[in-house]
């Protein structure tokens, strides 16, 4: 993400999760400030082997995705 804010993120529309800004260091009075970096989040559906992303900004702030990274964990 580049110079982002918001927005939302999940397997289909119908079920999607915020991306947490806020920290609890940021001031309440303010917006938080733009985030440029990675940022992880958990999924909020099961396993399967034919997987769709959804991203959302359904807010007016800024937003570029620079690009997705998937990080797998497999418990045998």
């Amino acid at each position: 993400m580049s110079n982002s804010l918001g927005g939302k993120i999940g397997p289909s529309e119908d079920l999607l999760d915020d991306i947490e800004f806020r920290s609890a260091a940021d001031a309440m009075d303010l917006p938080p400030p733009l985030f440029s970096g990675d940022k992880e989040q958990g999924w909020p559906d099961g396993f399967s082997t034919d997987r769709t992303v959804v991203y959302v900004q359904d807010q007016p702030l800024p937003s570029t995705i620079q690009g997705f990274g998937l990080n797998v964990e497999v418990n045998s």
